[in-house]
């Protein structure tokens, strides 16, 4: 699929358009200080786990980078140790993506088609984030449907994706969503 610039969709595709003038919501996701340190030691453990991968600073990876403290805390570290990825294809980001786009840590965003695109569904973070991906060749927001369909997943090379988990069942399932009936 071939994207110029910005939003996948075009604008017949929707059901409803609203125009309003207020500004963006911003959501920094700044972990708060009792956590920073163990999101530290669980995106070190993260990232020693993909450079057994690589043996120089570009990880082959295409990461989805969920929401939360720790996909937020890999990203820092990958950008903090000066190390690259291959590729972004994530259903959301955040703060982390900005980072590693301003440090030019993501490779292989020039082209015309998706993989040549930091993609995502949706996003939530700084004004700094919205304004950086605003008409921005190097960035894709696609539907849903598309971003998180398992067949173009598996066509990203080394897909890794880093989340935060609320819960865990006794036989093994994964919540990111609810915890209990909230």
């Amino acid at each position: 699929k071939s994207v110029e610039v910005g939003c996948a969709m075009h604008l017949s595709e929707f059901d409803l358009v609203v125009q309003i003038k207020e500004e963006l919501m911003a959501h920094t996701m700044v972990p708060k200080e009792s956590q920073r340190a163990k999101a530290t030691m669980v995106a070190e453990h993260i990232l020693d786990y993909l450079l057994e991968e690589t043996e120089d600073q570009c990880l082959p990876h295409t990461l989805q980078l969920g929401i939360g403290t720790i996909p937020n805390a890999v990203a820092e570290l990958i950008a903090s140790k000066g190390l690259s990825v291959s590729g972004i294809w994530s259903e959301m980001f955040s703060d982390g993506v900005l980072q590693l786009y301003k440090n030019n840590q993501i490779k292989g965003l020039d082209g015309t088609y998706l993989r040549n695109k930091a993609v995502v569904g949706f996003v939530v973070g700084s004004l700094e984030l919205y304004k950086t991906m605003a008409n921005n060749p190097h960035f894709a927001v696609v539907p849903q449907e598309y971003v998180n369909n398992p067949a173009e997943i598996a066509r990203n090379p080394y897909m890794c994706s880093i989340n935060s988990t609320l819960s865990i069942s006794l036989t093994g399932e994964v919540a990111a969503a609810t915890i209990g009936k909230k």
